[in-house]
């Protein structure tokens, strides 16, 4: 299990069907729909991949997480002479 982060490069939005299809397949759960174009899905990654590589007009990519810096750095100590 997995999250996948799936592209539509059509035109127009992402046709229904299509995203009902991506929705079918058991142990998938749509987390977000960031835009008409744009689906965030939790599931089976081999699956997804899968189908997504058979649709036309789809991407896949895996989400990664990426660290980000301390927002409130800290001061510098200064060394002792």
């Amino acid at each position: 299990m997995g999250r996948l982060i799936l592209r539509y490069r059509g035109s127009g939005p992402a046709p229904p069907d299509d995203v009902a299809t991506i929705a079918a397949v058991p142990g998938t759960t749509v987390v977000d729909r960031a835009s008409p174009r744009l689906l965030l899905v939790d599931g089976p990654l081999a699956e997804l991949e899968a189908l997504v590589a058979g649709m036309a007009d789809w991407v896949a990519a895996r989400e990664r997480d990426v660290p980000l810096e301390d927002p409130r750095p800290r001061p510098r100590r200064r060394r002792a002479r």
